[in-house]
This record gives structure tokens, C-alpha cells and sequence, in this order.
């Protein structure tokens, strides 16, 4: 009885994320939206959390220099995180604004990043700056990046990542499996959800959010606060939008080790982040008076969500003890 249940849930689950496989049609036969030539050049904060990043700092702040964008309406703010290096003094002679934290027992991007808008918001006033744009120190942009992410934001976009390359692809198989990853995440996941109209995901690195979003300060602050922002905006009926033409390029890990620990911090922070906005993320679906693209953004971030490997974990080793 037991078994049969289980093999009728999963036939269930499989039915309700078959959306996916379309997904992978439409990525693989559809381009990305475009954005038309902004008319206007706003003006964005850089946002940089960094520890103990003084070997590859210095490479992001000159890839920010060099940007095909008026250089008056860029501002880089950088938050040394429980240093002990010289990223501070690195990031200060590049010109940056730079905020050195001291709190160990709370490591962590999130926290960084709180303490970081919280400093902005006292020193220059959130409303200062059109929009942030939020890197890792690790990051390289291509010199149009602040371009292309000017014409959506110009456009309209309240939120907005760009495309994420590999550093160093080559470096091992690691990092070429991280590679393919990301290169599997814009075709399977980026890109359909811009064709039809949906919410895309934050992830990690390279996005946006307008200054209006951060009024209330930043209070995302599990093990993958990504994800956490994310749900926070697409359950307040906001859409994470994907410029493509916006590519930048972020180091991936290059040993099974750090992979590895790397993941089971993603696993536990997207575990938190269901608790939490599962139940938000349903209510979006069956609301009745949520509009079609509101339910069908809930549905999507909901399976994105959902711990499918959990799942089909528990399905396969249970029927082993009955």
C-alpha cells in the first residue's frame, strides 16, 4: 500500500513539473527578450561583499573602470567582511567607499550586505542612487555590462540579473561542470521564462534591484539569501527580469571539496527558503484573485523550490525498510 502510494506521488510530481521539459524547448529554439537603447543613463551603486579577497579584487574594480558607461553615474560600495587582509586598503585606493565590518558570528553575505545598505542608507540616503547592482569580489564585467543593464532598468525592470559566464572554465572539471551548469540554467530556466513573460531567479551574483526596493533596508539573511530576495519579490508580485546581453563572468569552484561545501550551504538555505515561502508561493497559485501570470510565476518559483533530489531520496530508499 505503502509503495503504491509513493509511486503515485511521484507520478504526480513528475506530471506538475513537466512544464520543464517545454522550458528546455523554448530555450533552446527562442532568444532571450531585448531591450531597446536606453534613453536615459541612470546612476547605480555598485555593491561588493568581500572577504579577504585582496588576490582578485583589484580585477573587479578594474573591469568597473573600464565600462563603456559614464563613469559619474557609478558609485562602488564595498563592504570588507571580517577581513584580515588588504581588501580594504585595495578597494579605498581604487576609489571605492568601503565599510569594514567586524562580526564573526555573523559571517555571512546577507549579513554583509544588511549592514552594508544600512551604512548607504545612513551616509548618502538609499533614494541617492537610481539602482545597485551587487557583485562578488571575484566577479569580471564585459565593459558594456552597466550599459546593457541600463536598458532594462530604462525599460521598466525592477529587478534584473545578467548573464553569468565562467572565469575559469578550463581550470579543472569542477569548474567546467559549474560552467555547464550555468550555461544549462540560462537555456533551461533564464531564457524561457523571459519569452514567456514569467519571473526569473536571482542567483548570487551579477544582478539589480531599484533603490525603492531597499527603503526598508536589507533583511535577507539565510545561508542562500539569493533565493531568500527572490521569493521575498515574486511573492509581492514583483518579476526578476533576465538581460542576457548583460554578461559578466564569476569563478567557480575548482576542487570536489570546496563544491561540495559549497552545495550542502545551498541545499540548507533553499531547504530554510521553502519552510518559509512555500506556503506564500501556494497562496499565489490558488488565490482567487491572483491574475494568470501572478499564479503562474507561484507555480514555477514553487517547483523551483520544492526539493525534488529530497524527494525522490525518500521515494526510492523507503520501500527498503517496509
Amino acid at each position: 500500500m505503502i509503495l503504491k502510494f509513493l509511486v503515485t506521488l511521484t507520478a504526480i510530481v513528475s506530471v506538475l513539473t513537466f512544464f520543464r521539459a517545454i522550458y528546455t524547448v523554448l530555450g533552446f529554439f527562442f532568444r532571450s527578450k531585448t531591450f531597446p537603447p536606453a534613453k536615459k543613463a541612470l546612476s547605480y551603486g555598485i555593491v561588493i561583499a568581500a572577504r579577504n579577497e585582496e588576490a582578485v579584487i583589484g580585477r573587479l574594480l578594474d573591469s568597473i573602470r573600464r565600462q563603456d558607461y559614464d563613469p559619474s553615474k557609478i558609485k562602488v560600495f564595498v563592504v570588507a567582511d571580517n577581513c584580515t587582509d588588504r581588501t580594504a586598503q585595495i578597494c579605498r585606493e581604487a576609489g571605492a567607499t568601503v565599510y569594514e565590518r567586524v562580526d564573526p558570528s555573523h559571517a555571512r553575505k546577507g549579513y554583509a550586505l544588511q549592514y552594508l545598505f544600512d551604512k548607504i542608507k545612513q551616509d548618502f540616503g538609499i533614494d541617492s542612487l537610481d539602482a545597485y547592482l551587487i557583485f562578488d569580489a571575484d566577479n569580471l564585467l564585459r565593459k558594456n555590462f552597466v550599459t546593457e543593464i541600463n536598458a532594462a532598468f530604462s525599460a521598466g525592470a525592477e529587478l534584473c540579473i545578467g548573464y553569468r559566464a565562467t572565469k575559469n572554465f578550463d581550470e579543472s572539471f569542477v569548474s567546467a561542470a559549474y560552467g555547464i551548469h550555468f550555461m544549462r540554467s540560462v537555456q533551461a530556466l533564464h531564457r524561457p521564462r523571459t519569452v514567456l513573460g514569467l519571473s526569473t531567479h536571482i542567483a548570487g551574483t551579477g544582478w539589480g534591484v531599484r533603490s525603492s526596493l531597499l527603503r526598508g533596508g536589507w533583511d535577507c539573511t539565510y545561508l542562500t539569501e539569493d533565493t531568500q530576495f527572490t521569493m521575498k519579490c515574486v511573492t509581492s508580485g514583483l518579476r526578476v527580469e533576465f538581460c542576457e546581453a548583460a554578461e559578466f563572468y564569476d569563478e567557480q569552484p575548482h576542487t570536489l571539496r570546496i563544491a561540495l561545501r559549497q552545495r550542502l550551504r545551498w541545499i540548507k538555505g533553499r531547504l530554510c527558503c521553502f519552510a518559509s515561502y512555500a506556503g506564500k508561493l501556494l497562496s499565489g497559485i490558488f488565490r482567487p484573485s491572483s491574475r494568470p501570470r501572478t499564479r503562474a510565476i507561484c507555480y514555477d518559483m514553487f517547483f523551483y523550490l520544492f526539493p525534488g533530489g529530497l524527494f525522490t531520496a525518500l521515494c526510492s530508499t523507503v520501500p527498503a525498510f517496509i
